[in-house]
């Protein structure tokens, strides 16, 4: 069993620690919280990343690694957590409350954004949702 918390004692190998200072980067790059998979694919299209399953599965264990040690803040990846692929039918009269209850949670998540954040979380939050839908 992997052990919990964070890792006071972290000594990545020096691969580890180039692949890092890469990660760190884009990360810069963006200002905005990442997911691993974005993070990934700048690695593949800029860095020339293996474009692997098992290149991606180490990519998250050393993610998980840094993000325990203090290395890279918890705050600068992003977890999108579960998406609920099924498409969601209302009856013509349930529609309109569903539609209205949605909205009210996306405004209260983004008035405790900052404003410049709030726009960027909105597009995120409707492009995930729509395309979320149509699968």
């Amino acid at each position: 069993m992997r052990p919990r918390g964070f890792i006071e004692d972290w000594r990545p190998r020096q691969k580890s620690l180039d692949l890092l200072a890469k990660v760190e980067a884009i990360i810069a790059e963006y200002a905005m919280p990442l997911t691993i998979r974005q993070i990934f694919y700048r690695l593949v299209g800029r860095h020339g990343y293996d474009k692997t399953e098992q290149a991606y599965d180490n990519l998250g264990e050393l993610l998980t690694k840094a993000r325990r040690a203090q290395r890279i803040s918890m705050e600068a990846i992003r977890d999108d957590g579960f998406v609920n692929h099924h498409p969601q039918c209302f009856a013509r009269n349930r529609l309109r409350g569903s539609a209205t209850k949605t909205l009210s949670g996306w405004h209260q998540y983004l008035d405790e954004c900052p404003p410049d954040e709030a726009e960027i979380h909105a597009v995120s939050m409707a492009c995930r949702t729509t395309v979320g839908s149509h699968r």
